[in-house]
């Protein structure tokens, strides 16, 4: 069973324009993060940009995001014998989206043009598709103050092509100025595969524009065992 951690870059601007220690409007955002589990890892960094006589949250933007995702499960080849499976995957991805934001909310879509390359080793199963796939990800993501200090946000995203989609649903808490904590429910769903996440999440916002996050939890696929993964990303907004 393939195993991803996550099938497109998770661009929270929503969650970011809505921030209350958001003072003004920013004009950009590069991202950047890391996601493992046991089988699987997904790495990516890009850029959020609005265009002119925009700004991000509210109006029309550009996005731009590499990306490396690498995956391993067991298999039988030919002769019945037990094989593990190994592929690597990287990607890039152009798209534009559109923003709205109110008092208390924010509310984002967009779509994007993705290309990937995936290669397989030792051989390549009779589910797997290798080489070059173009696609097209329609993404959603709306942010909503529930009470002081209290936000949730859902983001939902799909890629045709891939015919694999993701989706996410947080609780944040902003325990100060600088932290925020809370949880994190995510379902990835594809031709051979369904996995459900819950986690913990924990964000830092740092000095001059730079926010980090981290997050733990489990993961646990439809067709195989429980496992533990850990995620870190970095926000800079300029």
């Amino acid at each position: 069973m393939i195993r991803f951690p996550l099938h497109a870059a998770v661009l929270t601007i929503a969650t970011i324009v809505s921030h209350p220690g958001m003072c003004a409007p920013p004009s950009g955002v590069f991202i950047a993060g890391s996601q493992y589990s046991g089988d699987s890892s997904y790495t990516y960094a890009g850029v959020v940009k609005p265009m002119a006589g925009s700004e991000l949250g509210q109006g029309w933007y550009n996005t731009a995001i590499l990306s490396w995702l690498t995956y391993r499960y067991d298999t039988t080849d030919a002769a019945g014998t037990a094989t593990e499976i190994r592929a690597s995957s990287p990607g890039v991805e152009a798209g534009v989206g559109y923003g709205w934001k109110g008092v208390g909310h924010a509310l984002t879509l967009s779509t994007s043009l993705g290309y990937r390359n995936t290669r397989i080793r030792p051989f390549t199963p009779a589910n797997e598709k290798t080489g070059s796939i173009l696609t097209i990800n329609p993404q959603l993501q709306l942010s909503v103050n529930l009470a002081p200090r209290l936000d949730a946000s859902t983001l939902a995203t799909y890629a045709f092509g891939q015919k694999s989609g993701y989706v996410r649903g947080r609780m944040m808490w902003q325990a100060s100025n600088r932290w925020s904590a809370g949880l994190q429910e995510t379902y990835q769903t594809g031709q051979n595969y369904r996995i459900r996440q819950h986690g913990l999440v924990l964000v830092r916002d740092l000095e001059n524009g730079y926010v980090i996050e981290g997050s733990v939890g489990i993961s646990r696929p439809r067709d195989g065992d429980d496992s533990g993964y850990a995620a870190v990303g970095l926000t800079r907004v300029f």
